[in-house]
């Protein structure tokens, strides 16, 4: 009866293994074994229980007959009942075996089968890595071959803008000297003129004929070796200001036309002054002139009106690029706009204006934004549409008090502000959403510019343009 229930439970265990890896047959055949080792138990209870009842009827015979003095004929009927049980009750222990043995070859007949369709899946991956491993080394090859060459190209430029710059700064220092020469030779003038006074004192004892005589023929010489060396610095200057308005004029008029992200020089149009920007060529699609970025709140931006006019900070760190050169920049009226705003939890934002004009000083640097896309609201144009630029002593908005004066920073301001990205670093920059009737406190503010004819027409130098989305800027 043991070996029958420990066969039972193999084969429930077995029953379990089937369903899981789901094989139709293998748990058919179990099902059947099963409901014949049920059908066997079945008999063997039966059996038993005969067995029982017959070894009673049994014994009470031979009681009966030993109180009766049975005749042996009824002890050979007990004798093979007996004989009739204990053959039957082997049949069924070889039954069991016989099925103990079965389910131990369907075990492994089950595990054999696994294991062939983990080899084939193994196989099947393997065929497909190997006919994709080609093709994937060779387009890893074309794009290390393509990063080989762009990088080359990026290095050369670098080379030529430095080569430039290096030439800027060697005429600004040739400059430099000969103005100090110009202001040496004129105190040695100055000396010998002094000297010439003195020795026409001296001379006073001589006659007067022969005294203004050689008091001329002094002046005379004098004059005529100021005249040389004066002349001579006059041309080395008129030489200079010719290469540096040469180089100047071949300056790009503002990042379109440059190729590398970083720092550069350019002379905007209607501009005879070099200005240092810092170009973005990653952002989308590139040909970006960032005019001003906050990032650690380092740089004071509570300054007076000249200061916004002509510009402040480094251009690597927090600055404005001076409401001259936006002017400049815009006054084409073809102009983009986009700011990128990330907020103190980390999130990215941004705005585009396909149109943006800053207006000249005569005007109060007045502006105008046209045609918002981005996923920040459309506070700048729905608030500071047209307004005058204020500092704090220049209040030129429209509000009973100085916004720039309790916002410590210049900017556009109406009723105040929906906007205040040129504010205290420490008090916070902000950007109104309107759709959520809330503040986005930010952390890390640029607004860029860039001449939207980029797309349409090719730069001087040639650029690839990608489309304009909203791409996550680098932080640069």
């Amino acid at each position: 009866m043991a070996d029958i229930r420990l066969e039972m439970q193999l084969s429930h265990k077995m029953l379990a293994m089937a369903d899981s890896e789901h094989e139709e047959p293998v748990v058919n055949m179990l099902k059947t074994k099963k409901n014949q080792r049920r059908r066997t138990r079945s008999v063997i209870i039966d059996d038993d229980q005969q067995t029982d009842e017959e070894t009673n009827r049994l014994s009470t015979m031979a009681t009966t007959a030993t109180d009766t003095s049975v005749q042996p004929r009824q002890h050979h009927r007990i004798r093979h009942h007996r004989s009739e049980l204990k053959h039957q009750v082997h049949t069924l222990r070889k039954m069991v075996k016989t099925l103990a043995g079965e389910q131990h070859d369907l075990q492994k007949q089950m595990v054999q089968s696994s294991t062939l369709q983990l080899f084939e899946a193994m196989e099947r991956l393997e065929e497909r890595y190997d006919d994709n491993i080609g093709e994937l080394q060779r387009e890893v090859a074309k794009l290390e071959y393509n990063d080989g060459q762009l990088t080359s190209t990026v290095h050369t430029l670098k080379e030529d803008q430095g080569e430039q710059s290096e030439l800027v700064k060697s005429m600004r220092a040739t400059t430099t000297l000969l103005q100090e020469q110009v202001q040496a030779d004129q105190i040695r003038s100055a000396l010998l003129l002094a000297k010439l006074t003195n020795n026409t004192l001296a001379m006073m004892n001589q006659s007067h004929g022969q005294q203004v005589q050689n008091w001329r023929f002094a002046q005379i010489e004098q004059s005529i070796q100021s005249a040389q060396s004066i002349d001579s610095l006059k041309q080395s200057l008129a030489h200079l200001e010719h290469e540096y308005n040469n180089l100047a004029h071949n300056l790009p008029h503002d990042c379109r036309d440059v190729s590398s992200t970083g720092v550069n020089y350019i002379l905007p149009r209607e501009s005879s002054e070099v200005v240092k920007v810092y170009c973005d060529q990653e952002t989308s699609g590139g040909g970006w002139t960032v005019i001003q970025r906050r990032s650690d709140g380092k740089e004071d931006f509570n300054r007076n009106w000249a200061a916004y006019k002509t510009g402040f900070g480094s251009v690597m760190g927090e600055f404005w690029l001076g409401n001259d050169n936006l002017h400049r920049l815009t006054e084409d009226n073809t102009t983009m706009l986009r700011v990128d705003l990330w907020d103190i939890y980390g999130q990215y934002w941004w705005a585009e204006y396909d149109s943006f004009v800053v207006g000249s000083e005569n005007e109060g640097y007045s502006v105008q934004f046209h045609g918002y896309t981005g996923n920040a609201s459309d506070a700048m144009a729905s608030y500071h549409q047209s307004m005058k630029f204020s500092t704090r002593d220049n209040d030129q908005d429209l509000s009973n008090t100085n916004c720039a004066d309790s916002y410590q920073g210049g900017w556009w301001y109406s009723h105040c502000q929906h906007v205040n990205i040129n504010g205290k670093y420490a008090l916070g920059l902000t950007w109104y959403d309107s759709l959520e009737n809330e503040w986005i406190a930010l952390a890390k503010v640029e607004m860029k510019v860039r001449d939207k004819r980029i797309f349409n027409q090719p730069a001087t130098t040639t650029t690839t343009a990608a489309s304009v989305d909203s791409t996550v800027p680098s932080v640069h």
